[in-house]
């Protein structure tokens, strides 16, 4: 479920994936033993909206070698947008994962 890596001097980063929740403020209580340290984020309730897409065309026919380009999104929380590229239609396994 996480993925933890270290450093040489202790620190650490953990990487885990939200289960669906409510919105709100969640807690995140960090243990290894002998030190707890606790920490929150926040579920937002509004995603942010979709950017316009300018290329490829939506629903266009592309080439091997693909640009992307899309319009600029206001987002007052700044997420990490991820870019996802599926080959089925169902959006099941993606073949390419990119945050930009």
């Amino acid at each position: 479920m996480t993925t933890v890596a270290t450093d040489n001097i202790g620190s650490f980063t953990a990487s885990f994936n939200v289960p669906i929740s409510v919105a709100g403020p969640h807690n995140i209580i960090i243990d290894d033993g002998l030190n707890t340290e606790k920490a929150f984020f926040t579920m937002e309730s509004t995603p942010p909206p979709v950017p316009d897409t300018y290329v490829p065309k939506p629903d266009s026919a592309v080439s091997a070698q693909v640009t992307f380009a899309w319009g600029t999104v206001y987002d007052p929380s700044e997420p990490v947008p991820t870019l996802s590229n599926f080959a089925d239609k169902g959006f099941q396994q993606p073949i390419l994962e990119k945050q930009i």
